[in-house]
């Protein structure tokens, strides 16, 4: 039950991703996070926003991981923040 609902909201937010703005993206999957465990998603999530809306960024104008890096940064802040709350104790 719990994987069937986890992949309707991959599908869901993979057209969020497409769709919605940044922010609304960003803090979608963050409430999202805290739904599953292990929601390594949010790092895919930020990869493909990258490869869609990629930042032009320096000399040579090659694409940087913006996303990429803050959903790393992400799962890793969450993973120790899940740790500290009561309700993930």
């Amino acid at each position: 039950m719990i994987a069937s609902n986890r992949f309707l909201i991959d599908i869901v937010l993979l057209g969020a991703v497409i769709l919605l703005p940044w922010w609304l993206v960003v803090s979608l999957l963050i409430y999202t996070f805290f739904l599953f465990n292990n929601f390594y998603e949010i790092i895919f999530f930020g990869f493909v926003f990258d490869v869609l809306y990629g930042v032009d960024i320096g000399v040579y104008s090659v694409n940087r991981p913006i996303i990429f890096v803050i959903g790393l940064i992400l799962y890793i802040i969450l993973n120790k923040l899940k740790q500290y709350l009561r309700s993930y104790a």
